[in-house]
C-alpha cells in the first residue's frame, strides 16, 4: 500500500518535470502563489504577437504547449483539478477565445478526446499592444489566481480557485 501511494504521489510530479523540461531552453514561467504557499505555475514559448493565429483552432504557443502545474487542489469554472500536470492550449475566434485544459501531459500533440475543460476566456483591451504575447498569473485573492494572456492590444484571462 505505501509503494502505491507513493508512486500515486511521485509519478505526477516526474510527468511534471518532463513536460517542463522540453521546452525549458527557451521557456518562460509565471507563477501564483496562495494564501497557503502553495503555487500554480504555467511554462510557454514566447513569440511575436504578429504571428497569424489559427481562428477556430487550438493554439500552442511556439508550437508547444503551456504546461501548467498545480501543488494545490484546484477548480476552473467548477470543474476540479487534482494535484499535478496539464497541458493547456487556448482556442481563438475572431469573436472570444477558449481555454482549453488536456490531462494529457504526455506529447506535444493535441489530442481534443483528452479535454478536461473548456473555459471562455474574459476579456479586454490594453492601451499599448503586447509584443511579444506573454502569459501572467496574478494573485487575485487568498484562493484565486488568474491565468492572463497578453496579446496583440487585447487581454484575456481564466480565474482558478483553490479547493
Amino acid at each position: 500500500m505505501r509503494i502505491r501511494l507513493s508512486w500515486s504521489l511521485v509519478l505526477p510530479i516526474l510527468l511534471a518535470a518532463a513536460a517542463l523540461a522540453q521546452d525549458a531552453d527557451n521557456s518562460l514561467l509565471t507563477t501564483c502563489t496562495l494564501a497557503d504557499q502553495k503555487e500554480i505555475s504555467a511554462r510557454y514559448v514566447p513569440g511575436p504577437s504578429k504571428a497569424r493565429l489559427p481562428d477556430g483552432r487550438v493554439w500552442a504557443p511556439g508550437n508547444s504547449p503551456i504546461v501548467l502545474f498545480t501543488q494545490a487542489e484546484m477548480t476552473i469554472a467548477g470543474v476540479s483539478l487534482p494535484i499535478g500536470a496539464y497541458n493547456a492550449y487556448i482556442l481563438p475566434t475572431a469573436k472570444s477565445w477558449t481555454f482549453v485544459l488536456s490531462k494529457d501531459v504526455s506529447g506535444k500533440t493535441y489530442d481534443p478526446s483528452k479535454d478536461l475543460v473548456r473555459v471562455p476566456m474574459k476579456s479586454g483591451s490594453l492601451g499599448q499592444a503586447a509584443d511579444p504575447y506573454s502569459f501572467v498569473f496574478t494573485h487575485d485573492s487568498a484562493k484565486q489566481c488568474s491565468l492572463q494572456v497578453f496579446y496583440g492590444k487585447n487581454g484575456y484571462w481564466v480565474e482558478f480557485q483553490e479547493k
